[in-house]
């Protein structure tokens, strides 16, 4: 399968408004608790989260590298993820192990820490605890697929697909037959797992009939968005891959049929760069401006809270891209990757 600026152009786009979304999802989540806002989260917001995952199973199918090995695939996964998760964890991990209480959201306790440097499922009695850096939950997904899809590995990226979506589903069906007891089993059969296997089929699906999906793409685009719409009026309620993947698949679907003008590609590029950065470090931004101007009684005004909230995650996440993310991965992959797949998709 080949890629191409003008076809990543959208994803990358997209990645970043999926982050995006959840910004503003937990910023209206903080106002609510703060006794700013009149209720929760604007719900199709946290679609966000559905969204990477479908594009997840897409892009490890899209940009596979014919006869790449597993080693290399797995290093740039870790490459991807690793740095910068666990210097926002150990930063938030210290602060709450060292001033006991005034963290108090935060377990600074070494099993937290260990179980989330190593994407595992912090599991206290019968439940799941969010990881110390809490967006990582998802991460604990994502490097779950990654894993399965390592190990599903073969020559081509279509029988890599099968093998994986074959596995993923027959785990999830497990789950749903034997409703299994254990939190863990409960975590890893969960039916988000279907949001990959639904990524990983779309990639299959437009290298079979890319001119069908692009003629439909405005449509599809249009589906997911009035489904999105839909949840935001009506609040409905159900399994989260049907209410927010399949909308999600939707919009995914349609932004990876369509093609951008090459002038945006650039535009799109540096923003979906971003988007891992903004996503991991919303939470500690959001919470400094909570802190600073609400808690001290700066400011109530929510207009200007949205503002500020949002642009310290961007500011934060550009910071984060500029001064560690990206020198530490092409620090890493010049050390740790052959020439020839140094500039394979990421």
């Amino acid at each position: 399968m080949q890629t191409s600026s003008s076809r990543i152009a959208p994803l990358q786009l997209l990645r970043f408004v999926a982050a995006m979304m959840i910004v503003l999802h937990h910023t209206a989540n903080l106002l609510y608790d703060r006794g700013l806002r009149d209720s929760r989260g604007i719900a199709p917001l946290n679609a966000g989260v559905d969204i990477f995952f479908v594009l997840s199973g897409f892009i490890m199918v899209y940009a596979f590298v014919d006869g790449g090995s597993r080693g290399a695939f797995i290093r740039r996964r870790l490459f991807r993820i690793v740095p910068l998760y666990w210097l926002l964890t150990l930063f938030l991990w210290s602060l709450a192990a060292g001033l006991p209480g005034g963290l108090n959201t935060i377990d600074g306790s070494l099993y937290a820490l260990v179980t989330s440097l190593t994407f595992v499922p912090q599991v206290v009695g019968d439940t799941i605890r969010h990881p110390v850096l809490s967006v990582g939950w998802t991460l604990i997904y994502e490097m779950a697929f990654y894993l399965v899809f390592a190990l599903c590995m073969t020559a081509t990226a279509e029988a890599t697909a099968r093998r994986c979506m074959l596995v993923l589903m027959l785990v999830v069906a497990a789950g749903l037959v034997f409703s299994p007891t254990d939190p863990l089993l409960q975590f890893y059969s969960s039916t988000m797992m279907l949001e990959f296997v639904a990524g990983m089929g779309l990639a299959l699906a437009l290298a079979r009939a890319g001119e069908a999906l692009r003629r439909a793409a405005p449509w599809l685009l249009l589906a997911g968005l009035g489904l999105f719409a839909l949840q935001a009026g009506f609040q409905i309620f159900g399994p989260r891959p049907l209410i927010y993947g399949v909308p999600a698949f939707l919009v995914v679907a349609g932004t990876a049929a369509i093609r951008l003008p090459a002038r945006f590609n650039g535009l799109s590029d540096r923003l979906g760069d971003l988007s891992y950065a903004l996503y991991l470090i919303h939470p500690i931004a959001l919470a400094i401006v909570a802190r600073l101007v609400i808690d001290r009684r700066i400011s109530h005004d929510p207009l200007l809270l949205w503002i500020l909230m949002v642009s310290t995650s961007v500011l934060g996440a550009m910071l984060c891209w500029h001064a560690f993310e990206r020198p530490v991965r092409r620090r890493l992959h010049r050390r740790f990757l052959a020439p020839s797949t140094r500039r394979a998709p990421a």
